[in-house]
């Protein structure tokens, strides 16, 4: 058994995502562009880009916020939406009266592009690793149909043979294997 968390904290960061040059899309941030092995998600396959994610997963007036309010109290990893630009932010310190102004020391500017793509890199990773940890199991369980079972040892001489005469002399395996198939009785 494996702890997911500590799998995904390994391995983020063994490849990585390269920077965007675009100016019209979010920058990402350091924890995405790392990359171990040199290897980068983009690389992959060419439709695999910063834009095309982007496009992909932009839904962000979906991600509902409740609004800042300066006669609130807010403690650290709260997040609010800021109506005068429009942003979400994610409080870094424990504020217990907040502010007519957003205090740029008590809050940080949550990035939903980056959020949704370490997601997105992090589910990744958990699956191809429950994927390898299945078949490795279910390879440790299961036996092959043909084992390797060796009938003799030792070389055989092409000039000393035995003469059939009424007696065993050795043996023919054929193989012939039928493998029927029905529907399992579990619903």
């Amino acid at each position: 058994m494996y702890r997911e968390t500590d799998l995904m904290n390994c391995l983020f960061g063994l490849a990585g995502w390269r920077q965007n040059q675009n100016p019209d899309f979010e920058t990402l941030p350091p924890s995405l562009i790392a990359t171990a092995s040199g290897l980068y998600y983009q690389d992959a396959h060419p439709l695999i880009t910063v834009e095309n994610m982007d496009q992909v997963l932009k839904n962000y007036s979906a991600w509902n916020y409740p609004p800042y309010e300066e006669a609130g109290e807010y403690a650290i990893g709260d997040k609010v939406r800021y109506a005068t630009d429009g942003k979400v932010y994610e409080a870094i310190a424990a504020i217990p009266d907040a502010p007519a102004i957003l205090n740029q020391d008590d809050w940080t500017e949550v990035k939903y592009f980056s959020q949704a793509l370490e997601a997105i890199t992090r589910a990744s990773i958990n699956k191809v690793a429950s994927a390898v940890f299945t078949k490795k199991k279910l390879d440790g369980v299961t036996k092959s149909i043909f084992e390797n079972v060796q009938l003799f040892d030792g070389l055989g001489d092409l000039l000393n043979k035995e003469v059939k005469q009424s007696r065993f002399v050795g043996l023919q395996i054929s193989l012939n294997l039928s493998v029927i198939l029905r529907p399992s009785s579990g619903g």
